[in-house]
């Protein structure tokens, strides 16, 4: 349902318009142009971290653009389009975290913008920025996993949250079915949220395998959570109280989230219950005094090896 409301959202008749900032540009990678847009690459500074933002699934840069006046203020940025969003054209691939990482890292190889990065991803943007982290881990200067989709939710834990709001087996297998289901997509003709809704389908399948299967290396990571229940009533789930179900997840979630950030030189969890699932719209604050904590702490870790 969700992916149906997004798909409306970026029908033909949607018309992206340009950051605040200034203009977007193409930039072709494998005979097919993605949409980006930055600012401050031309004063960046010898081994500076360049802010790299992912969006959420299906939604175009333009959703981080309320704080890309701040952030331009005190670090280089790049914000762009995956494959078939926005202005960016499909280039008929399924965008699994290996493709779209291995785009990513052509597309800045092809602006010459080298690493070492700093990757902000939202909802669905944070598994793209995890995946980012298997293939090309040394690029990285931290990781901020902004209200992400929940990459450390196996089905047990999934089916543990339903347990604590009192759910039998038979309601949490009937419950379940339909979210294991993995939808079949046709590549060239089918819109970006829908293609991105098949990866995400097939690595719960897996278990999250692709991404369990590696470790994170030794940099900054932060989670941002917003804590307030926003789903909007028409996404709500019917079977029983949502917003009970929404805060046990969170709940379960801290816990394994604090293993990954116990497990970073400079791990944090920042935790805002004024915002909902668009910490960056409802907390622009938060989000920008985060990524100035994430520079500073991978400043210090810089420091610590010389």
């Amino acid at each position: 349902m969700l992916a149906s409301l997004i798909c409306t959202l970026l029908s033909p008749t949607f018309a992206q318009p340009e950051p605040k900032g200034g203009p977007t540009k193409s930039i072709t990678v494998d005979g097919k142009k993605m949409t980006v847009y930055t600012q401050g690459l031309e004063a960046r500074k010898p081994g500076q971290p360049v802010v790299i933002f992912e969006n959420g699934m299906g939604i175009t840069l333009n959703n981080f653009d309320g704080i890309f006046e701040e952030v331009a203020k005190f670090t280089p940025f790049v914000a762009y389009d995956r494959t078939g969003i926005g202005k960016s054209e499909n280039d008929g691939q399924l965008p699994t975290l290996k493709h779209n990482s291995e785009r990513l890292k052509r597309l800045l190889t092809i602006m010459k913008v080298a690493p070492p990065y700093l990757f902000i991803g939202h909802s669905m943007g944070g598994i793209y920025a995890r995946g980012y982290a298997i293939y090309y881990p040394e690029d990285l200067a931290g990781l901020i996993f902004l209200d992400p989709g929940d990459f450390t939710e196996t089905r047990s834990a999934y089916n543990d949250a339903l347990k604590d709001i009192g759910r039998t087996s038979e309601q949490i297998e009937r419950f379940t079915k339909n979210r294991l289901q993995r939808p079949k997509v046709t590549l060239p003709a089918d819109t970006a949220p829908v293609r991105e809704g098949q990866v995400l389908a097939d690595l719960r399948w897996t278990d999250w395998k692709e991404i369990t299967d590696t470790k994170l290396p030794n940099i900054p990571i932060q989670f941002i959570i917003g804590g307030k229940f926003s789903v909007a009533p028409p996404l709500r789930i019917k079977e029983f109280d949502h917003e009970t179900y929404f805060h046990a997840r969170q709940v379960r979630a801290f816990e394994r989230f604090a293993k990954i950030t116990g497990s970073s030189p400079f791990g944090k969890i920042f935790f805002s219950s004024s915002a909902g699932h668009y910490v960056h719209l409802d907390d622009p604050l938060l989000v920008i005094s985060c990524i100035r904590i994430a520079l500073a702490d991978y400043q210090r870790l810089a420091d610590k090896k010389e």
